[in-house]
């Protein structure tokens, strides 16, 4: 059975970590699990209009680390790193408005701002992206457009994207059915660890000729060498 195309709710709780400076301090903090101080050095750098400073704030409000947890709060100090194009915070954003969170859920915003993140190269903007043209939510329902934003972010080696590349491929959803690419993508997510694409790679493979199993190791070989230089 086909196993439905998923959005990864996951907001980016990387800590950015320029080396310089009070910035430096506050990261050693944090590591050390002294919030409060890290909080303190973060902020007086996110009020200088530190874009890296101002996503950590948003961070640890979201987390509740050093301070109250509050969404709403962590939103702020998003929304300032993402007017700075911080990806991580623009992707932090459009996570929040698709899950409402310290913000009324606005699907239309939420792909706002996840374009925004796709367009500088965060994967998990564009997996994210291409669930919502998947699903039609925010956006008309549009294939040929999730195949885009999956690609993109399965060319970064984003493993979900990978899976639901093979699945599109699988299904002939904004392209024509071709088990040789499916068979591609869903062995590069089994390869990270994607118990989805161990199951649907198992089922397309009985279906396959040994002359497509064959042409899918080639375009495999091609990848591996490519994605190694």
């Amino acid at each position: 059975m086909m196993k439905r195309l998923l959005v990864v709710s996951l907001i980016s709780f990387f800590l950015a970590a320029p080396a310089w400076g009070d910035f430096q301090t506050g990261v050693e903090a944090y590591k050390k699990g002294q919030y409060e101080r890290a909080l303190r050095e973060f902020k007086v750098l996110a009020d200088q209009g530190s874009a890296e400073a101002q996503f950590n704030l948003g961070v640890m409000y979201f987390r509740g680390e050093g301070v109250d947890q509050n969404y709403a709060e962590g939103v702020i100090w998003f929304r300032r790193a993402a007017a700075q194009n911080d990806p991580d915070a623009q992707f932090n954003l459009g996570m929040a408005f698709l899950e409402g969170q310290g913000v009324k859920l606005d699907y239309a915003e939420a792909v706002n701002w996840l374009r925004k993140a796709a367009d500088r190269q965060n994967d998990s903007a564009q997996l994210n992206l291409g669930t919502m043209y998947y699903q039609g939510k925010g956006a008309p329902q549009d294939y040929s457009e999730a195949l885009k934003w999956y690609r993109q972010a399965a060319e970064l080696g984003n493993g979900r994207a990978q899976f639901n590349l093979g699945v599109m491929y699988t299904k002939g959803q904004g392209v024509p059915v071709d088990l040789v690419q499916a068979f591609k993508w869903l062995t590069l997510a089994q390869e990270r660890g994607d118990k989805d694409a161990s199951t649907l790679l198992a089922e397309i493979s009985r279906a396959m000729t040994p002359d497509q199993v064959a042409s899918a190791q080639d375009l495999l070989h091609t990848w591996r060498v490519k994605s190694e230089k």
